[in-house]
């Protein structure tokens, strides 16, 4: 997300992408180093999920799961690396 998008990332966007049922939003705001997913309820509403252990898990694509401290962590670890830990092999 950009700065210049922030209203319709979390505004606009939401409504449009809750109202045609798309199942997760996902929101990576680098001002606020924050990771969010959104999650359509059975109401049709969006719920925010909370990471689990720093974790946010998807339920659309199976098996792919953000530790969202990869994000903004200054060491970050190689996408190789990151792509090992998803699919559960060893580095």
């Amino acid at each position: 997300m950009s700065p210049d998008s922030v209203e319709s990332d979390y505004v606009k966007k939401r409504r449009q992408y809750q109202k045609a049922g798309v199942p997760e939003y996902w929101i990576v705001d680098e001002a606020e180093e924050k990771a969010t997913l959104l999650r359509l309820g059975a109401d049709g509403k969006y719920r925010e999920e909370r990471p689990r252990s720093g974790v946010l898990h998807s339920r659309v694509l199976p098996g792919f799961w953000l530790r969202t401290e990869w994000l903004w962590h200054p060491a970050r670890k190689k996408k190789a690396g990151i792509l090992k830990e998803i699919l559960g092999r060893k580095t």
